[in-house]
């Protein structure tokens, strides 16, 4: 997969996407913390796209999500990984839950929330 097809299916589509971040409190403000330093941002627990879990949620890890508003001619190598979303964020139609994906994203200037 060459990220810079997504990148460009992005642009081309002419959609924003949305990035988010889900974690447990300990892990969320672990992420927060690298992500300000690797990115030179400013994120804290409310940002937009940060979503804090309560301690006991049945989460293990991070995890990363893209939300699409369409994912029509979207590169099939993406478009496997890509699943209809009905539960969140609801002015987007799909998602794709994949954190090296996310942080390849990440290395080229998107960021967490609306991009």
């Amino acid at each position: 997969m060459n990220i810079e097809d997504l990148i460009l299916f992005i642009k081309q589509s002419g959609q924003h996407v949305f990035i988010e971040v889900e974690a447990k409190p300990e892990k969320i403000q672990k992420f927060i913390a690298k992500y300000n330093l690797d990115f030179k941002q400013h994120l804290t627990a409310n940002t937009d796209g940060i979503i804090t879990l309560k301690p006991d949620a049945n989460k293990w890890d991070v995890e990363l999500r893209i939300y699409f508003v369409t994912v029509t001619d979207m590169p099939s190598d993406y478009l496997r990984k890509t699943t209809k979303n009905s539960f969140y964020r609801d002015n987007y139609n799909f998602r794709i839950n994949n954190n090296g994906i996310t942080r390849e994203l990440f290395s080229r200037g998107f960021h967490i929330g609306l991009n």
